[in-house]
C-alpha cells in the first residue's frame, strides 16, 4: 500500500517536476517555471480599443527599429531584449489581436500587427465580430443556419472589452 501511494504521489508530481518555460536568462524548470508563468498571467488588463491600439503601435515601434528585428527567410520577428521585455511577457494576448486580423485560412502571429495600418486595427471588436462571421459563413465548415444562429447569438453574450 506505501508502495502504491509512493508511486501515485511520483506520478502526480512528475508534470511539476519536468514543467519548463524560458524567459531572457534561459529555461526556468519545476515549480519556479509554474510560479513565473503564473506571475505572466496576473498581468491582466481589460482589452479596451485604446489599450489594443497602444499595444499595436507598440509592437510596430519595435518593428520600425532595424536593431530589434531577425528574419529567418520567412519572416521578421523581433530579437534581443526588444522580443524578452515587450513581448514576451505578452505573447499570446499579441497573437490572439493579430489573428483577429488574419483571414479565415491564415493563421499568423504577432508579426502580423507590423504590417496593420490604423485604420484597420481602430476598431479591434468590430474586427472580431466580422472574423467570426467570416469563419461561420465559409463553406467548408458545412456550418448550418441554426448552428451560425445559435453561435451569433453565444457572441453576443461575450461582454467587451475582454
Amino acid at each position: 500500500m506505501t508502495a502504491s501511494l509512493l508511486l501515485t504521489a511520483f506520478l502526480f508530481g512528475l508534470p511539476i517536476i519536468q514543467y519548463q518555460t524560458y524567459n531572457q536568462d534561459g529555461v526556468i524548470q519545476g515549480a519556479q517555471g509554474i510560479a513565473y508563468v503564473k506571475k505572466q498571467y496576473a498581468m491582466s488588463v481589460p482589452l479596451s480599443e485604446e489599450y489594443i491600439a497602444e499595444s499595436i503601435g507598440e509592437v510596430q515601434q519595435l518593428f520600425a527599429d532595424s536593431q530589434n528585428v531577425g528574419y529567418d527567410g520567412n519572416e521578421r520577428f523581433l530579437i534581443g531584449d526588444a522580443y524578452w521585455n515587450h513581448i514576451a511577457p505578452r505573447e499570446k494576448m499579441l497573437n490572439m489581436i493579430a489573428k483577429t486580423y488574419d483571414s479565415p485560412q491564415e493563421n499568423s502571429g504577432y508579426q502580423k500587427l507590423a504590417e496593420l495600418e490604423a485604420a484597420e486595427y481602430n476598431n479591434f471588436y468590430q474586427a472580431m465580430e466580422d472574423k467570426m462571421q467570416a469563419l461561420r459563413n465559409t463553406p467548408s465548415r458545412g456550418v448550418s443556419d441554426a448552428q451560425k444562429a445559435y453561435w451569433s447569438n453565444m457572441g453576443d453574450k461575450i461582454k467587451v472589452p475582454l
